[in-house]
């Protein structure tokens, strides 16, 4: 905790940065959150802070969003599946590319941002995500596929849309 704490003050405020740990912590203690995802969020926060300090209020309220509703049982699909996710190909990835992937979700989820559609941006990504994962072609088209969708995502659709899209930019290539 001290040590993300640390982090994060960098950034923001030092109450802001014990808050948004606390948080953190407690989903990790609710096993709303591996430790694998934990990370990578305080990885993504950082950046996203980092870019705009202003979001703290907005992503402080989506984490508390879900810790309070984890039970819902949308949210706690998408919190299992977000768990089970082999996140290991990062690894293999830049910083570079993995910053893309963080900037480029943060925009799709921050545009046109309300609470009342927070559940449905996560179900889309969620989705392209797991199909995205079901391809067998390379990582790195699988993100340039993910970064190109999301980009270009004018509004959320279903898996059914998300598959033609994939088929369509694979068949453009």
């Amino acid at each position: 905790m001290e040590s993300a704490i640390f982090l994060f003050n960098y950034i923001i405020n030092k109450d802001e940065s014990i808050k948004i740990v606390k948080l953190l912590d407690q989903m990790t203690k609710c096993n709303i959150l591996s430790t694998e995802l934990y990370l990578n969020i305080i990885k993504a926060l950082i950046l996203i802070f980092h870019i705009d300090k202003n979001l703290f209020n907005v992503y402080y309220d989506i984490l508390n969003y879900i810790n309070n509703n984890f039970y819902n049982d949308t949210l706690y699909k998408i919190c299992v599946k977000l768990n089970s996710i082999d996140m290991s190909y990062q690894l293999e990835l830049s910083e570079q590319i993995i910053e893309n992937i963080i900037i480029y979700t943060n925009i799709f989820i921050m545009k046109d941002f309300t609470m009342d559609i927070l559940e449905n941006k996560l179900i889309f990504l969620l989705n392209l995500i797991t199909t995205l994962q079901q391809l067998h072609i390379s990582v790195d088209l699988k993100i340039n596929i993910y970064i190109n969708i999301i980009k270009n995502n004018t509004n959320m659709t279903d898996i059914s849309m998300i598959l033609s899209l994939v088929k369509k930019y694979i068949t453009n290539l």
